[in-house]
């Protein structure tokens, strides 16, 4: 085998959220940098998940860092009209969070040998929200693994959070600051994983260079995702992927295989395809230019939500993507989105149409974070409800859309202003958005649908409809250093939706007007 030569980080996060069976989509798993030689250090800029303090590659010695983030989060939302008999039962302010971060991480890099690198890294959080996995006394390991780059590759083994592309369906709770709202910690997996840059069989210099592939296959244990948020839920995932990646030029693909079961015996077996690619340029008259695209195929069976024409198992077969160009030039940056999750307007047949993306990835702090994920809380409540059928159906409670984005067709523009640093340092930036959005089949309620003889019919009684609605967003973030490596920060957004036809009332009354406000308020620590 030929020296691998001394390998430069390559960031090799890969993911993939599986399936929300039911009514969505997907769960994940990701690859952790098969970096090399020098370890470097990719801080997150305005992240909460930052530990680095430089950037300098380390080409031999030891590195570490230790990080805390306390955070109290506090969500607000007018009130969102269900069509229920006993419609108090519900509340959308159910997402206000105390908690507390700690971690760090040390890496030790070495010349020559046939070990190049070794790393460690732990994380964990206390008193957890209730959007996370049922954790006794409020506690969750987030990271604790460590990390070998030889000669013959890269060797990994114990807890990690994920991420893979632009997150459509893995994220790993670190902020996107052209994003609305608060990540609530992503997906967490217990893996074993091998990742190697093939070119450096071959090449004896840098194979980065020579040509930046990297492969890597992996095995997870699943602690916690979008479909697994209960210990009841057994996941595994098996995966292989490829990333490609230059000075201009992402580009990644991976295939995923997850067997789940609960401790009913049902589950989920299905398998996905994911595709990625970032193409960033730098402008002759100064800024940036990036276009990125994402999109995901999963397929499978499930035996949870079985309907009565199919009370053995449902297929699966649900796709989504994203495209988005991105413009920055000095303190402006421009973000224009536009996304699809396929829908569903036949709930009671053999398949599963519908797609969900993962639920950290933002597309406003309205439509989908507070008021589809509340009509499909209200939907669970109806099927569960003796009032109305003979018994709640296994699984009914995995139609909770947790606040993704799930059946829609979206645009969303979003500008972001940096103004200038004050002279303590702070820095301030103002955030605007909006989204529109449409189902990209009628919405279909699955209680009214029933209850209407299969005609697609939405959760207030329109029928065959498709608008979603339109959301004006704003917000304001706020980054004040005290020196030592600690800083306070503080983000507020704002958002106001006019739902669509969709969730008109039966008689064709327009459902009133939402608004939820947003405050996130840190106390942060990196050395």
């Amino acid at each position: 085998m030929a020296s691998v030569g001394y390998w430069r980080a390559l960031d090799l996060s890969s993911a993939h959220k599986w399936l929300r069976v039911g009514f969505a989509g997907l769960v994940g798993v990701c690859l952790l940098p098969a970096a090399a030689h020098a370890a470097d250090v990719d801080a997150v800029a305005d992240g909460e998940d930052a530990t680095a303090t430089d950037e300098t590659p380390l080409k031999s010695g030891m590195r570490w860092h230790v990080n805390g983030n306390w955070r109290l989060v506090g969500d607000n939302v007018t009130p969102i009209e269900v069509d229920a008999p006993d419609a108090q039962r519900l509340s959308p302010n159910e997402a206000g969070e105390h908690r507390l971060r700690l971690g760090g991480d040390v890496r030790y890099a070495l010349e020559t040998g046939f070990v190049r690198a070794l790393a460690a890294e732990v994380q964990a959080d206390f008193r957890q929200s209730n959007y996370t996995v049922d954790t006794p006394e409020g506690y969750l390991a987030r990271k604790a693994f460590v990390e070998a780059t030889t000669l013959a590759g890269q060797f990994s083994a114990g807890r990690m959070t994920q991420h893979w592309g632009l997150g459509l369906v893995a994220q790993d709770g670190v902020d996107d600051p052209m994003q609305f709202g608060v990540k609530r910690g992503g997906g967490i997996v217990d893996r074993v994983q091998y990742a190697i840059l093939p070119a450096a069989l071959f090449q004896g210099g840098d194979p980065v260079k020579a040509f930046p592939l990297a492969l890597a296959v992996a095995y997870d244990k699943v602690i916690q995702d979008d479909n697994a948020r209960t210990s009841s839920d057994n996941a595994h995932h098996w995966l292989a992927a490829l990333l490609y990646r230059s000075t201009a030029l992402d580009a990644g693909l991976y295939g995923v295989k997850r067997d789940q079961t609960d401790n009913m015996g049902l589950g989920l077996h299905v398998l996905m395809a994911d595709a990625f690619a970032r193409y960033s340029a730098f402008l002759p008259q100064g800024g940036k230019l990036t276009i990125a695209a994402e999109a995901a195929y999963i397929g499978g069976t499930t035996t949870w939500l079985r309907t009565i024409n199919q009370p053995d198992h449902l297929d699966v077969a649900q796709w989504g993507g994203v495209l988005r160009i991105e413009g920055e030039r000095g303190p402006l940056q421009v973000r224009l989105e536009g996304g699809i999750a396929s829908g569903d307007d036949r709930p009671f047949d053999s398949t599963l149409h519908n797609f969900q993306f993962a639920s950290d990835y933002h597309v406003g702090i309205v439509l989908f974070s507070q008021y589809m994920r509340l009509q499909s809380r209200n939907t669970m409540a109806n099927l569960g409800d003796p009032r109305f059928t003979n018994g709640a159906p296994a699984g009914v409670e995995r139609l909770d859309t947790h606040g993704a984005v799930t059946q829609a067709m979206y645009l969303n523009p979003v500008i972001r202003l940096a103004l200038p640093k004050t002279r303590s340092g702070a820095k301030f930036a103002l955030l605007w958005g909006m989204v529109a959005a449409r189902a990209p089949v009628a919405v279909a309620d699955p209680f009214r649908t029933y209850l209407n003889g299969g005609v697609p019919t939405g959760p207030r009684g329109a029928k065959n409809q498709t608008d979603l609605g339109a959301e004006f967003d704003s917000g304001l973030t706020v980054e004040q250093p005290f020196g030592f490596g600690l800083s306070a920060f503080l983000r507020a957004d704002v958002g106001v939706l006019l739902p669509g036809h969709a969730y008109d009332a039966a008689d064709g009354t327009s459902a009133p007007a939402v608004a939820a406000t947003q405050v996130q308020l840190a106390l942060r620590g990196a050395w």
